[in-house]
């Protein structure tokens, strides 16, 4: 199966942003804003970096699809599945 088209992806993608950005959320919640649990800055970096990467990937997926979804013809291909008559 070939590269989705955007309006083929914008569901999943909005699904995947919405608990990508909700479990950053509740990190930082949890964990960061709480002067209980021990957060150096490198680890905070380490993980920016990771969400980064992450986001990017996100975005360079976004950027490879088409804008609008492919027509489907549905003769196309069926030529390859038809024997030529014999005159």
């Amino acid at each position: 199966m070939g590269q989705r088209s955007w309006p083929e992806e914008r569901s999943e993608i909005a699904i995947w942003l919405s608990g990508f950005l909700g479990t950053y959320k509740k990190w930082v919640d949890k964990i960061l804003d709480n002067d209980d649990h021990d957060v150096t800055k490198n680890k905070i970096i380490d993980l920016l970096t990771d969400w980064i990467q992450k986001l990017e990937e996100e975005r360079t997926k976004i950027m490879k699809m088409t804008d609008t979804t492919p027509e489907v013809n549905s003769a196309q291909g069926y030529d390859q599945f038809v024997e030529e008559e014999d005159e």
